[in-house]
């Protein structure tokens, strides 16, 4: 219970210090010992730490052993700090169970820990992932961590080139095609499926071999792509439907966005640029 732990970002001992609360809060009746206390609120520890990491896809300890960090950031310990307190607060409210009155009527109460101000104040602590291109054809890639995610540098002193991300196909698509990459919801599986202008699917890179459900491709943010249809060496052209590119947009599409323009008969220099609509 001394000092922080080298896992959650604080300790028992300090959030008893800073929320004041006791076994007796927790627990008004006295089945509670101690011990398992200090075992509840190390789970709201546990928790709240894991919430921090995976939210930034930071694991600020790791960095520190490797020399990035000369220490944990002092807002990572504020922030873990506030999450405990909530959920200690939450469990004081629940003590009696799920439901409170409000009024005439019984509610059930509404999650709120992980809120809009904590994920506004995680945000500063955030990994930033920029794609970078080479001019030159030779590229390199960032290496992944172990959540899948794309981290800037490899570690050798030399500035790292991103060309693409591999990514798991949620459709059928066929090589030369435009690519959405998109997730159901926040921090959940990773997916591609083509662009498509009417449908609002705005386009963020292409793949060059075509590709079936499920399997992870290697997803091109930028450069030259190989069409099987002919376009107009130095047109400009936009995102149509089905991944395919227009040299104008329909009327009918949700989204206006455009790609590149032709620099051969069936080639475009892709460079995605910011939608409009959809």
């Amino acid at each position: 219970m001394k000092g922080r732990t080298t896992s959650y970002y604080s300790s028992v001992l300090e959030v008893m210090y800073y929320t004041n609360v006791s076994v007796e809060m927790i627990d008004p009746n006295g089945e509670m010992t101690e011990e398992q206390f200090i075992e509840r609120i190390e789970e709201f520890l546990r928790e709240a730490s894991d919430y921090v990491e995976r939210y930034t896809r930071r694991d600020f300890n790791k960095e520190v052993k490797q020399g990035k960090l000369e220490t944990v950031y002092a807002g990572i310990h504020g922030i873990t700090r506030r999450i405990v307190a909530d959920l200690v607060a939450q469990a004081i409210t629940r003590r009696d169970g799920n439901i409170f009155i409000v009024g005439e009527s019984n509610e059930v109460l509404k999650d709120s820990v992980f809120n809009a101000n904590v994920k506004k104040d995680l945000d500063m602590y955030k990994k930033r992932v920029r794609p970078r291109f080479s001019l030159t054809g030779v590229s390199k890639t960032g290496e992944r961590d172990s959540g899948g995610n794309v981290e800037e540098g490899s570690g050798n002193g030399e500035e790292d080139e991103l060309s693409y991300v591999q990514i798991k196909a949620d459709e059928e698509i066929g090589a030369g095609s435009l690519i959405n990459i998109y997730a159901e919801y926040e921090l959940g599986p990773i997916k591609f499926r083509k662009a498509d202008a009417e449908l609002g699917f705005e386009a963020h890179g292409f793949i060059k071999e075509d590709t079936n459900i499920g399997d992870v491709s290697n997803i091109y943010l930028g450069g030259v792509i190989t069409f099987n249809y002919s376009v107009l060496a130095g047109r400009s052209y936009y995102l149509g439907v089905d991944g395919k590119v227009v040299d104008k947009p329909n009327e009918t599409f949700s989204t206006l966005q455009k790609v590149g323009y032709a620099v051969g008969n069936y080639d475009l220099m892709f460079s995605a640029e910011e939608s409009f609509g959809g």
